[in-house]
């Protein structure tokens, strides 16, 4: 089974190092750069298309009391020199591992995991249903899901399936410790581990017991996110968050 971060921000590959489930793996494009969901969503359906990743021009957006970074509409790169030839070249082979693991799985199963960063999840939900359709499309043979995350709340588990490919989770992240990521995701990783979501009987029986029980309250109770991942230095991470 392979992880792979969809970002939203580090913290999503930091914790999955945190728990040794991929820090002995090479970094993929969306580890260590600020992501809106929209702007996953739009790069893969462009095939990685550069001008949906970097931004225009390249230069650093001085508005930041703390980082020098680049910021575009969709993507800030927080940690990378873009005016650094390697560093571009290491982005194009971030792009090619991406595909490569979409294409050359050798029936490996792929864990996409995406931590949601605005307050208004359910428009970063909508953004990974439409995902979900994109890998259908591009590559057919992959096996995959992808687990969403909702953070700020008051407990770390399960809280839904959407699809038989989106699973939602919750996550109490607030300690505010990047150190301990990983214990708090833990929770989430373990689940994944430990059930079969690839299983059409697992999702079946999930979505079943569900449907009893939606005319009763849901056993977890979501609290508002709050704005802190989609700041940094208390200005939009991307542009697009400034909308």
């Amino acid at each position: 089974m392979q992880f792979i971060s969809l970002g939203g921000w580090c913290g999503t590959r930091l914790a999955l190092d945190q728990e040794k489930i991929t820090d002995k793996e090479p970094h993929n494009l969306f580890d260590h750069l600020r992501s809106s969901s929209k702007g996953v969503l739009e790069c893969i359906k462009s095939d990685f298309s550069l001008s949906t990743i970097l931004p225009e021009p390249l230069v650093i957006d001085a508005r930041f009391r703390h980082f020098k970074p680049f910021v575009g509409e969709h993507f800030g790169f927080y940690h990378h020199d873009l005016t650094n030839k390697d560093v571009l070249a290491s982005i194009d082979r971030k792009i090619a591992r991406f595909i490569s693991y979409c294409t050359d799985n050798e029936n490996k199963k792929i864990v996409f995991v995406r931590t949601c960063v605005i307050p208004d999840y359910e428009e970063e939900l909508a953004n990974m249903i439409e995902l979900q359709k994109v890998f259908i499309d591009k590559y057919p043979n992959l096996k995959f899901i992808i687990v969403f995350v909702i953070p700020d709340q008051n407990v770390t588990a399960y809280y839904r399936t959407v699809t038989d490919k989106l699973f939602v989770f919750t996550l109490n992240d607030k300690s505010y410790k990047n150190f301990n990521l990983g214990k708090e995701y833990r929770n989430i990783f373990n689940f994944i581990l430990n059930n079969d979501l690839f299983s059409e009987t697992f999702v079946s029986d999930v979505i079943h017991k569900e449907k009893q029980e939606k005319d009763e309250k849901a056993k977890i109770d979501l609290v508002p996110i709050s704005t802190r991942l989609c700041l940094v230095d208390d200005l939009p991470a991307v542009n697009y968050y400034s909308k």
